[in-house]
């Protein structure tokens, strides 16, 4: 199969591809949580795929390196391109499922879930887009400020290091203080 970018194909081609032909996000602005890699991968594994990945014209990873990460790891490989301009949205349709099955709602709660817990901002790569392509970052609800302040809490290496054990009575709390403790840059583990 030939290598052709989108930019020698017409829009709207679809055309089938192996994942190797994709190229990651070197400067990728999410660095991922092992839980939520973890969970990614339950969730293809069980589910398949849902959420489309997106390229650019070159097939370097805009969104969905962490999808694309795990594919490969689980021996994923093949692909569907669909080729577009932007100017129209892409729909996957599953033909095999139904929403209202335990396989669809399965899926939808661990497409909402996997991208709560997989997400760990890379705040120097942020920084760094922001001053060489002059984004405005809060348009997409990212404080800079805020962000900076969160980030210079980080324990201390040279000091002895001191456990906490907090239990929670509900998944979604838990969740929220594990990704929020992972941000600020805390060892984090979750034990079952």
């Amino acid at each position: 199969m030939s290598k052709s970018t989108s930019s020698t194909a017409s829009k709207g081609a679809v055309r089938d591809a192996d994942l190797s032909e994709l190229i990651p996000d070197n400067k990728n602005f999410n660095r991922h949580t092992e839980f939520g890699m973890q969970c990614l991968e339950k969730s293809i594994r069980t589910n398949k795929f849902g959420r489309s990945v997106l390229v650019d014209k070159d097939n370097r990873i805009i969104a969905g390196n962490g999808v694309v990460e795990t594919a490969a790891a689980i021996g994923e490989t093949k692909i569907k391109i669909v080729e577009t301009t932007g100017d129209e949205l892409v729909v996957v349709k599953r033909t095999d499922l139904s929403l209202d099955s335990k396989a669809g709602r399965e899926m939808a709660l661990a497409d909402n879930s996997v991208a709560a817990v997989d997400l760990d901002l890379n705040e120097d790569e942020i920084r760094k887009a922001v001053e060489d392509f002059n984004i405005d970052a809060e348009k997409y609800g990212y404080n800079l400020e805020q962000e900076i302040k969160e980030t210079d809490i980080q324990p201390d290496e040279e000091h002895q290091k001191y456990r906490l054990q907090l239990d929670f009575t509900d998944e979604d709390s838990m969740r929220h203080c594990y990704q929020d403790l992972m941000r600020k840059g805390y060892d984090v583990k979750i034990i079952d």
